[in-house]
């Protein structure tokens, strides 16, 4: 294993080290991506601005989930090996995957580079030529998540700072063209670019040196691995991805349709205020660390007894922090949204069972269990829509919650139930 942590491999300290780490450098990305944000709609035209939401919604084509469906179990999958010591099978994995990153990347970038003009016939000519600036960002993309899958494999968080320093790159680009007196559109997309350019070079630095720690003298399997993955998940995984996608807007069109827009707009604040909340809670280095204690089924259910009470504390202060502070603080900035507050404390209810329910996911990806991931959420449609469908009308908007406590209460029930008859925890 690379030595790229100063604690050497120790769960619940790297989890701590890591959780800690990766909160304190969101913040600062939050805090100077925000600083950015309020600089370009201050400088801009609104009519620029309203462009450069459009490129960006053009160019969110590298971001589209059908091109990372596989990304959590090969990285699931390269972590065990390298735990288990299956180098050579690693590296071919590796090998595999990040041609096919690249490959999709060229192929992004070119498509939006040379397609830029299909865009300008129905927005306009100057759309195109930024369109072309930012293009370049599909590949940069592509090759930071294939980068980003070899450093987790590894437990290496050399590069967890890399987003706050490309900001502040950003920040500074911007700031630099705007002192400078040619200040536009133009400079803003050539900002994004140079800081992504600048950033892909600095993690390329660690990245090759990892490289070349984890893989020197190790030869590559002649198997195809990544074919087999897709042979053996494939099915589950595409059928769960294509149904998320077009179930994922479900619920405001529910609310529209027995209710009314305004309805739609206080649903999606109350919703959105409780994703904020979910987005704080400390998962993304348990995706790292399970893999490595996967093949030992003692570890694995001392693991899951401690980290399920850990997380059940944990939502449970986040929903009480939740219930009796952001409601004071929506009276105050956002009054018109009150209405919905009291449907925002029930529904804030729920973080408890979502703590449980986001740990018991992680852990099915880990176990490679695509089949019960996608049954729960087919299943959970179905419920949830004859829910939407009887309460809208009966009780309006109130019925948000309801469907909420329904849908943790099954997730948390459906995954518990397969859990404890799993080998690895039973």
């Amino acid at each position: 294993m690379a030595q790229a942590n100063p604690t050497g491999y120790s769960f619940s300290q790297l989890y701590i080290w890591g959780t800690a780490r990766g909160h304190l450098f969101g913040v600062v990305v939050r805090g100077i991506s925000t600083t950015s944000s309020f600089f370009i709609v201050a400088t801009l035209s609104v009519y620029h601005y309203g462009l450069y939401q459009l490129v960006l919604t053009a160019i969110a084509v590298s971001e589209a989930s059908i091109f990372r469906i596989f990304d959590d179990i090969v990285s699931n999958d390269l972590a065990r090996a390298f735990a288990a010591k299956r180098l050579p099978w690693a590296k071919r994995l590796f090998h595999e995957i990040a041609a096919l990153k690249i490959i999709l990347g060229v192929l992004i970038s070119a498509a939006l580079f040379f397609g830029a003009g299909l865009f300008a016939s129905y927005y306009g000519k100057d759309i195109a030529s930024f369109i072309r600036i930012m293009s370049v960002l599909a590949l940069i993309r592509m090759i930071s998540g294939m980068q980003g899958m070899l450093f987790g494999a590894i437990l290496s968080f050399v590069t967890f700072g890399s987003g706050a320093i490309q900001e502040i790159i950003r920040l500074l680009f911007l700031i630099g063209f705007w002192s400078g007196g040619s200040f536009g559109l133009r400079e803003v997309l050539l900002s994004s670019v140079f800081s992504s350019a600048i950033i892909l070079a600095y993690t390329s630095f660690f990245f090759f040196r990892e490289y070349k720690t984890v893989f020197r003298g190790v030869q590559a399997v002649k198997e195809r691995i990544f074919t087999n993955i897709v042979r053996n998940f494939g099915k589950w995984i595409f059928i769960r991805q294509g149904f998320s996608n077009a179930v994922k807007q479900l619920d405001a069109w529910f609310i529209r349709f027995f209710l009314n827009t305004e309805a739609v707009g206080l649903y999606a604040l109350a919703k959105n205020l409780l994703t904020m909340v979910q987005g704080l809670f400390p998962l993304r280095v348990l995706s790292i660390l399970l893999p490595w204690e996967i093949d030992n089924s003692g570890r694995m259910q001392y693991i899951y007894r401690r980290v399920l009470k850990y997380f059940l504390w944990i939502g449970i202060a986040a929903a009480v922090g939740s219930f009796f502070f952001i409601p004071p603080l929506v009276s105050i900035f956002l009054p018109k949204y009150l209405p919905v507050m009291p449907i925002f404390r029930l529904m804030a209810l729920t973080l408890p069972l979502f703590a449980v329910y986001k740990f018991q996911k992680v852990l099915l990806i880990v176990l490679r269990e695509q089949k019960i991931l996608t049954m729960r959420l087919l299943t959970e449609t179905f419920i949830t829509a004859i829910v939407w469908v009887i309460a809208l009308p009966l009780i309006g908007l109130h019925a948000a919650a309801i469907v909420f406590a329904v849908t943790y209460i099954w997730r948390v029930s459906y995954f518990t139930l397969y859990l404890q008859k799993h080998p690895f925890l039973s």
